[in-house]
């Protein structure tokens, strides 16, 4: 809402201050931590930062790599029934 408002300042504030609770709770893999990352990479793209948005955009998806390679996986196919 702020970012959208053009309150960069304090769009910021509140997605660090998400970033910093999700951080103290949660593991370092958690898909709500990229999404934390993501938020502050927009809030600094919609203020024309694009090279520390860039840097915010590049965490999220590192942590939604590292999400994605532990999933589990099912390899073998059974048939139902």
């Amino acid at each position: 809402l702020y970012d959208q408002s053009k309150f960069y300042d304090k769009a910021l504030e509140n997605h660090q201050r998400a970033l910093k609770i999700r951080t103290a709770v949660l593991p370092p893999t958690h898909l709500e931590l990229a999404s934390s990352y993501n938020n502050i990479g927009k809030v600094y793209e919609h203020a024309g930062n694009y090279s520390t948005a860039a840097a915010f955009y590049a965490k999220a998806q590192h942590i939604r790599n590292m999400a994605s390679s532990a999933a589990p996986r099912f390899t073998e196919e059974r048939p139902f029934g």
